[in-house]
C-alpha cells in the first residue's frame, strides 16, 4: 500500500487508522455506485462524489478514489468504458493509419493535443506554415537558377 510518507512504508502507529480508512472509503464508494445505478446515472468520479457527499454528508476528492485501491477497482466496475481513439476525419485516418506502429502512438497523442487547442490558434499556425513552405520554396527555386547560372558558366 502506498502512503504519504517520504520512505513509502506505513508507520505502524497509524495502520490500523489507515486501514479502517481505505475501507471506510470503498465502502463508500460501494455505496454511492448502488445509489447511482439505481437511479440509472452514469458512474463518473463527480457523481460518486456527489452521492458520497448526499448519502454520508463527507466530502472526498477523486485522487482519494484512484489512490484506494478497492475504491478504484469498484469504480472501473462500474464506469462507462471510455470509447476507443476513433479518428472521424478520413485524412487522419489515412495519416495514422499509414504511419509505422512505432509512430502512431505519437501522432495519436499529437492528434488529441491539437483537439484542445483553439481552432483560430490552428488556423494561424496553418497559415504561418504555409507561408513558411511558400518562402522556403522560393528559396529552393533561387538556388536552383544560381547554380544552373553558375554551372553553365565556362
Amino acid at each position: 500500500m502506498m502512503t504519504p510518507t517520504s520512505n513509502g512504508k506505513v508507520p505502524e502507529w497509524l495502520r490500523s487508522r489507515w486501514e479502517r480508512t481505505k475501507c471506510e472509503t470503498a465502502a463508500r464508494v460501494r455505496a454511492a455506485v448502488d445509489q447511482l445505478r439505481q437511479q440509472g446515472r452514469d458512474v463518473t468520479f463527480e457523481s460518486i462524489r456527489e452521492a458520497i457527499r448526499s448519502l454520508h454528508g463527507v466530502s472526498i476528492s477523486a485522487n482519494t478514489i484512484k489512490r484506494n485501491e478497492l475504491a478504484y477497482k469498484v469504480y472501473l466496475a462500474n464506469c462507462r468504458k471510455p470509447k476507443t481513439g476513433k479518428l472521424p476525419e478520413p485524412a487522419l485516418r489515412v495519416l495514422v493509419g499509414s504511419s509505422s506502429p512505432e509512430r502512431r502512438h505519437a501522432l495519436e497523442v499529437k492528434v488529441s493535443r491539437l483537439r484542445r487547442e483553439p481552432k483560430d490558434a490552428l488556423i494561424a499556425r496553418l497559415i504561418s506554415l504555409e507561408s513558411t513552405i511558400a518562402g522556403q520554396r522560393d528559396a529552393e527555386n533561387r538556388l536552383r537558377e544560381e547554380i544552373l547560372r553558375l554551372s553553365t558558366r565556362p
